[in-house]
């Protein structure tokens, strides 16, 4: 499991392929991401324009750090092509503050 620190900007991103390891673009792509004691928030892409298209079937946020704990996060694409990946990483507390 990745580890960073508050203030860090954590580049998440997400290859979408078909059952050939071809890469395919999903209709929707979703990614929706649960901070340590906070609620889940949901991304879109085509949507609000914080996921970004880098090439077919290949998609990123930059996902900015607030809190130390564990976030927990799944993409998923809808239509076209449907997957899901989930994963995790972990904000460390701040030894000074």
């Amino acid at each position: 499991m990745a580890q960073y620190d508050i203030g860090d900007s954590n580049l998440i991103s997400v290859h979408f392929t078909d059952k050939d390891g071809t890469s395919v673009d999903p209709t929707l792509v979703t990614l929706r991401i649960k901070p340590p004691l906070s609620v889940t928030v949901e991304y879109n892409y085509p949507g609000n324009g914080q996921i970004i298209k880098d090439s077919t079937g290949k998609y990123h946020i930059n996902y900015p750090i607030t809190l130390s704990g564990v976030y927990y996060g799944k993409w998923a694409g809808t239509g076209a092509v449907v997957g899901v990946e989930e994963f995790s990483f972990t904000v460390k507390k701040p030894i000074v503050t």
